[in-house]
């Protein structure tokens, strides 16, 4: 019998020999697949330290994000505490009462900033704790624009001043010669506030009205107004575009007058069935419109009809 010899380079290699090193080839891929595997995990442990530390830096930009949102919270907090609690109880919370640095003005739109701030009274550097909030508004609410104030001191350096101005519904035109026009807000409150740029309706009369209070008799010719507008009165308009109410005056029968390319002469009582039945002639265009309205003067102070004064005929030309 003969015995294969162990070595030779023809000699094929046995069974177990090809299995060590199939084994082997296995073990090497396994040992390289571990390494991979730890080398992948030392990098995310390097990268998670260097974020942490990122973080704790304040160089994240996430982070200042989050310091700026929490600055814009406190901030709004501060607001709804001063408009919440008020003023007396703000000194107890927060810091000391300094100088005041600024002056913060909330609600002004006819108003400068300028005007706003001057009104108060308070100069920047004027110790803020000796600030009393009743004698600013006090002193804001006589300008005429103003119709209602706010002050609040919050502390360290910041003076609040929140106001709500009037809005003008109608130019209120003295019956005398020579008196300014003034104003009338939606209560019916006049005041000197100058000219306004947009269209308004024009009242006639009160002269004698107190500016800065609420009339009742203002309060209805501004409801007649918008009555005027509901029936499509602005027919009755002049060639220049306008038409005014004239206020009862003493004890005259005409009592409420629309004054435009005619007269209409509304009295005192009824004046929903009045205003029926003048929105019945303009639908019907018995009184035409504008500058060819067809009469002078248009009484609607008699039970169910209108007497109608023809306009004089134009002998121009």
């Amino acid at each position: 019998m003969k015995i294969p010899s162990s070595g030779g380079r023809g000699r094929k290699p046995l069974r177990h020999e090809l299995t060590n090193r199939d084994r082997g080839a296995r073990a090497r891929e396994h040992l390289a697949r571990a390494r991979e595997r730890d080398r992948r995990r030392l990098k995310n442990r390097n990268r998670g330290r260097a974020r942490a530390r990122s973080l704790a830096g304040g160089r994240d930009p996430r982070r200042r994000l989050l310091k700026a949102a929490s600055a814009g919270l406190a901030l709004a907090v501060g607001l709804s505490l001063a408009a919440l609690l008020g003023d007396p109880i703000l000194r107890h919370l927060g810091p000391e009462l300094g100088s005041v640095d600024t002056i913060a003005i909330q609600g002004n739109s006819q108003l400068s900033f300028v005007e706003v701030a001057t009104a108060t009274g308070i100069a920047r550097g004027s110790e803020l704790s000796r600030v009393e909030p009743a004698l600013v508004e006090a002193r804001l609410m006589a300008m005429p624009w103003i119709r209602d104030a706010r002050v609040l001191r919050l502390p360290p350096s910041t003076l609040l001043v929140r106001i709500s101005e009037r809005e003008p519904h109608a130019v209120l035109v003295a019956s005398e010669p020579g008196r300014a026009e003034r104003l009338v807000d939606v209560d019916g409150t006049p005041f000197e506030g100058g000219r306004v740029s947009m269209p308004i309706p024009h009242i006639v009369g009160g002269d004698a009205l107190e500016n800065g209070v609420p009339h009742p008799v203002l309060v209805t010719a501004l409801e007649l107004l918008d009555d005027l507008e509901t029936v499509g009165a602005g027919a009755l308009a002049d060639p220049n575009g306008a038409i005014a109410l004239h206020l009862p005056y003493g004890d005259a029968p005409e009592g409420w007058v629309v004054k435009g390319a005619a007269e209409v002469v509304l009295g005192v009582d009824d004046l929903d069935l009045r205003f029926a039945r003048l929105a019945r002639l303009l639908e019907s265009n018995e009184l035409g419109s504008g500058a060819g309205t067809k009469a002078q003067r248009i009484d609607l102070r008699f039970a169910g009809q209108a007497v109608l004064t023809p306009a004089k005929p134009d002998t121009r030309g």
